[in-house]
């Protein structure tokens, strides 16, 4: 084999290299973009349910809550204050006679 025919062979195989690194390139580009469209709309779904929930709480109104900074005592207070007497379905009532409701 001849010097020319050594050299054109080693250019070739060197040029089937850079092919195929080209393709793997052209493949991680196109990946990487796919990832890209995809947090892309993940986002704008996410920002319009954000816009939902943002719009929802500023047509609630305010809700009260007990201060957390309250000490041990104002806080068994609040639990243990007598409330006003609940009525219809969904009360609690407790029978004061004997278990299984019999007087």
């Amino acid at each position: 084999m001849t010097w020319l025919t050594r050299e054109n062979i080693r250019l070739r195989q060197e040029n089937a290299e850079m092919a195929r690194e080209l393709r793997d390139m052209a493949d991680r580009n196109n990946r990487q973009a796919d990832a890209i469209k995809r947090l892309w709309l993940i986002n704008s779904r996410l920002t319009g349910r954000v816009d939902k929930l943002r719009q929802m709480l500023s047509r609630q109104k305010p809700v009260v809550t007990m201060d957390r900074r309250m000490d041990a005592t104002s806080r068994a207070e609040a639990l243990f204050a007598p409330r006003e007497k609940a009525e219809g379905p969904d009360s609690l009532q407790v029978d004061s006679g004997v278990a299984g409701g019999a007087t």
